[in-house]
């Protein structure tokens, strides 16, 4: 299917960018050959083909980029991922096979908006009686470890810390 491929897309390295070699019609206009290839999809960028006996093929560029220069697909249980973050920057030098975990963590590395402790896996915690304290917690493979409750924000980040040292998170 690779040749497939290869027949109808050109790959760019150093741009990340996929052009057309063939012209064809889309909805709505004409393609050309050397025209850029691909659409925005949730910030990745998608590419979408109808091959001769009108099998639809959609694929995101970077696990199609990965395919075009190792000429294997992603290994089972693996992502592309994105070294900068940048889900539509799809140079090969940013592109890097990791594991699923690990890539969601890569994905949720921003605070939440509502995090008011500027640390991620430490929170304010109310109790029904109306007291607070700083709760710090760490997620393992799906699965929530509660590392404690604190009256001081800073014992909760060392405990988070600490945790992430424990269980090598992200490392």
């Amino acid at each position: 299917m690779l040749k497939t491929f290869k027949k109808v897309l050109r790959y760019d390295p150093d741009t990340g960018l996929f052009h057309w070699l063939i012209a064809r019609q889309k909805h709505g206009g004409r393609i050309n050959p050397g025209d850029v290839a691909g659409a925005d999809k949730d910030g990745y960028v998608q590419i979408i083909f109808t091959d001769d006996s009108g099998k639809r093929h959609q694929w995101r560029a970077h696990r199609l980029a990965w395919w075009f220069m190792t000429g294997k697909k992603p290994a089972k249980g693996m992502d592309i991922a994105h070294d900068d973050g940048d889900r539509s920057n799809n140079r090969w030098t940013n592109l890097f096979e990791e594991t699923r975990t690990k890539n969601m963590q890569n994905l949720n590395d921003g605070l939440r908006s509502n995090n008011i402790s500027g640390h991620r896996g430490v929170s304010l915690k109310t109790h029904r009686s109306g007291s607070t304290c700083w709760h710090a917690r760490i997620t393992i493979n799906k699965r929530i470890i509660p590392l404690g409750d604190y009256a001081d924000i800073n014992d909760a980040i060392a405990a988070r810390k600490a945790a992430e040292v424990e269980y090598k998170w992200r490392q």
